[in-house]
């Protein structure tokens, strides 16, 4: 994944915000049940697809 869109989606640590301890990928065939993980499917389909 390109370092702009992660820092984008707060998974990488800048200056002023912690980041994330890790993160989940959900192909296209995942069905997601959270709103969070459909959340996370959304911008990582417009990567991946």
């Amino acid at each position: 994944m390109p370092k702009e869109i992660l820092l984008k989606e707060k998974i990488l640590r800048t200056q002023s915000q912690t980041g994330k301890m890790a993160m989940r990928i959900y192909p296209v065939w995942d069905t997601t049940v959270s709103n969070q993980a459909k959340k996370s499917q959304t911008w990582q389909l417009q990567i991946f697809c």
